[in-house]
């Protein structure tokens, strides 16, 4: 630091610094001043030729700027001095001190006189970093935020619109033209939805300007409100005329519609209580759409969540579920009585009073089953078919090829052919005008016991909408709800939260075109790099209830300890832990390995040999030269990249939030992922453009099922060789203790090798208002018991 200079020096290094060109503002730093290092502004007399320094914040105006320069001295540096000099400015010659802060304000208020919101956000947002006690900050907020909502509102996007003025109403709640711009942002807003017919969210978005902002919206609120009672009471006229004319179907949709506009017209509730009494309707929101099977016998109703649902509607059930013992399911049929024999090598259908002369067509159809030729085969029903006999009308017999356990668990659960399309019609067929995301189910008049009339389907593609909609009363059934929805309904007294019998079980198979998915050793690597239990605990877990568990093994582990369906769990094989660092090492090593074994094969022109056909099964080959040997090093000493793998998944919300997961995770250890979402109704894709694919299986019949799943469906590729060996030995067994004890073999082997990647179960759970009675306390289906459901006003 100069030490006490003259002033004769001081007037002279002024001037240089003038002659420097920073006086006049010329040479200034053009860097937009919310990006510039925070900074003082001293303009100077004539006798320094007005010079203009902008200098670092001068550390004895920290307090703020005196009465007067004069008679003071100040100690600056300024912006531009490549070192660290330091000067004594005598105040007299001062004739402003501009801070940082209070350019930044003045700048900030040009902005806002040009209508430019952006540069003003930007300078403010600034100023509220640096000095966020500034005076004036405050005005200048208020003054921001009212030009940005008008902004806004001219862009249309009301939504931010609202919450600028918002801002505006907690600074300054008085201010001229606010209650103008709120009302109109309103209704924009409101307008919006009325047009659409969202009727709802307009009531909505009525009732909280009534509470939130008072008097401020008493007009709009008035205006809405009648406009809302008036489109209910329109409705509910055409709801009392459709009901006069015994148009029931229509007249309830009506009246629902006035209810969902207007609540508290008169009358809408004993309209409604009368046509419900007549007409009893069930409103279900799905989280799946429901698609016909092509396939004429198909098991993809254990893949397909909305098969599995609404498929027992539409078609009666050759064989279905209805219990569990120690020693495993226990099967029955909508068309008569079902047993096995004692040899397990015979299954009876002793045929019902009300199918009787129909046992010729079902045994045929049953036969075609069984014949390749025929365009509803099925290659695992044909394996155990031997025979299949009627006996006096009433009795068919079908003769296995070979004893099994579980016999009556191979019959198929429906037959979709034609010929048979009357014997196999369900309780409910659909209504012919209805499709896209809402089905409606009609009840068929004959033999029906149910109390409900009519069925809608309603798709919810987010799954918390549908619970949003069963709150409000839009549906009265969520057929099944969002694992994290699950504490908000134990909270609502009007909702029953019911589990399914059968648990949902997750996992990953993988597609054979790429080579690498082959290796045992990159599958576990993936596997090590999946956080299965934070997703399980953060996405699918409950407070108040355990709904998922990790596991270890592609088989369900029931509900509980004691639950029979668990027998093909092995609960001493704990699940892999998430270890990132180990899943990387293992990847890297499987692509090394690659790397060598590619570098080992013979040239392409060569003739191929038996240690090729290894090398492309994944098996180890050792090089046979020197040169070769050498090549394959320099290979594995590099650091190949890792593949991108396409994960696909089915139209199941679950799935795409767990796959959304996974490839975040599998990014983080260095595999890039595209992620392929399957149309509505496929579990596996129709081309072979994936390498990795998310199933999401309910079990029945373990010993049945998951050979079925394996073998039938053929998800495992050449990677799963000793699996399917494994299921092949699990089919031959007869006895409980034998088949446990090759379920545990095949559990451990998916453990070692991994073919499968198991992820997780879900206890799925039906959400249900009270008024609908009769469902079970575990079905094994939504509508597995619809005979049994009552509607209470």
């Amino acid at each position: 630091m100069m030490s006490h200079p003259t002033l004769k020096y001081f007037l002279l290094t002024l001037i240089v610094m003038a002659n420097c060109g920073v006086s006049r503002g010329q040479g200034i730093d053009a860097t937009p001043l919310y990006e510039r290092e925070a900074f003082d502004r001293i303009t100077l007399d004539k006798i320094n030729k007005n010079a203009v320094v902008d200098v670092f914040p001068i550390e004895s105006l920290k307090r703020g700027l005196p009465p007067k320069f004069a008679g003071n001295k100040f100690v600056i540096r300024r912006l531009e001095d490549p070192i660290n000099i330091q000067y004594q400015i005598n105040g007299k010659h001062i004739v402003s001190i501009r801070r940082f802060k209070d350019m930044l304000l003045a700048e900030a208020k040009k902005a806002l006189a040009a209508r430019d919101v952006d540069e003003a956000f930007r300078l403010m947002s600034r100023l509220q970093e640096e000095a966020p006690n500034t005076p004036g900050i405050k005005s200048l907020q208020e003054e921001f935020f009212f030009a940005d909502t008008r902004e806004l509102f001219r862009r249309k996007r009301y939504d931010e619109s609202l919450l600028s003025i918002e801002r505006v109403l907690q600074l300054n709640p008085n201010r001229d033209g606010l209650p103008r711009a709120l009302n109109g942002i309103l209704s924009q807003m409101i307008g919006a939805e009325f047009a659409t017919g969202n009727y709802r969210s307009v009531r909505a978005k009525v009732d909280f300007a009534a509470r939130k902002y008072g008097t401020i919206t008493r007009p709009l609120v008035e205006k809405w409100s009648k406009s809302l009672e008036a489109k209910g009471q329109e409705q509910f006229t055409l709801a009392k005329t459709a009901y006069a004319k015994g148009d029931t179907s229509d007249a309830l949709a009506a009246i629902r519609k006035a209810a969902e506009i207007w609540p508290s017209l008169d009358g809408v509730e004993q309209l409604k209580n009368s046509i419900l009494a007549q007409f009893p309707n069930v409103r279900v929101g799905v989280t799946q759409k429901y698609e016909r099977p092509r396939k004429l016998h198909s098991s993809s109703a254990m893949l397909n969540w909305a098969t599995r649902r609404t498929d027992p509607l539409l078609q009666r059930e050759l064989r279905l579920l209805e219990d569990y013992t120690v020693d495993g399911a226990i099967y029955g049929s909508e068309f008569g009585q079902l047993k096995a024999s004692s040899d397990l090598q015979k299954i009876e259908l002793k045929i019902d009073a009300d199918v009787e002369g129909q046992g010729h067509r079902l045994t045929q159809q049953m036969l075609a089953l069984a014949n390749p030729n025929r365009a509803e085969f099925s290659p695992r029903w044909a394996e155990y078919v031997q025979d299949i006999t009627l006996t006096d009308s009433t009795k068919i017999e079908v003769q296995l090829t070979r004893p099994t356990l579980r016999p009556e668990a191979l019959l198929p659960t429906a037959i979709r052919d034609s010929t048979v399309a009357d014997l196999m019609k369900g309780s409910y067929e659909l209504a012919p005008d209805t499709d896209g995301d809402s089905l409606a189910f009609v009840r068929v008049a004959a033999g029906n016991k149910s109390s409900v009339n009519e069925l809608s389907e309603t798709l919810f593609e987010d799954m918390t909408e549908a619970t949003d909609a069963l709150e409000s009363g839009l549906v009265d059934i969520v057929d099944r709800i969002n694992p994290g929805d699950f504490d908000r309904l134990l909270r609502v007294p009007e909702i029953n939260l019911i589990p399914y019998r059968l648990p949902t079980i997750h996992g990953l198979v993988f597609n054979d075109r790429e080579a690498l998915l082959r290796d045992s050793s990159f599958r576990r690597g993936l596997l090590y790099g999946i956080d299965r239990q934070t997703f399980v605990t953060q996405e699918i877990g409950s407070n108040e209830k355990e709904i998922a568990t990790v596991l270890s093994g592609f088989a369900p582990i029931g509900r509980s300890k004691n639950d029979p369906l668990g027998y093909a769990y092995n609960r001493r094989v704990e699940p892999r832990p998430y270890d990132p660092s180990l899943g990387m090492v293992l990847l890297k090593l499987a692509l090394r390995s690659k790397a060598i074994k590619d570098a080992a094969k013979k040239k392409p022109d060569e003739p191929n040999t038996e240690a090729q056909e290894s090398a492309a099964e994944g098996e180890s080959v050792n090089a046979e030269t020197d040169e070769e040997i050498e090549s394959a090093t320099k290979v594995a000493q590099q650091d190949p990249e890792l593949p991108e793998l396409v994960l696909a998944f089915p139209d199941s919300r679950i799935a795409e939030i767990a796959c959304v997961s996974i490839a975040a995770n599998w990014q983080r250890i260095g595999v890039k992922v595209k992620l392929r979402p399957l149309a509505a109704g496929q579990a596996t894709p129709v081309d072979n453009e994936w390498d990795v694919l998310y199933v999401e299986t309910t079990v029945e019949e373990p010993l049945v099922d998951l050979p079925e799943l394996v073998l039938g469906h053929k998800i495992l590729g050449r990677h799963g060789g000793l699996v399917w060996q494994a299921m092949r030995q699990l089919q031959d067994t007869t006895s409980l203790e034998d088949s446990r004890n090759e379920f545990e073999r095949i559990h451990r082997l998916v453990y070692d090798h991994t073919p499968i990647l198991p992820l997780w179960q879900i206890i799925e759970h039906i959400a249900v208002r009270k008024n609908i009675s009769g469902i079970s306390d575990a079905p094994f289906s939504l509508y597995h018991d619809i005979d049994q459901w009552r509607l209470s006003r």
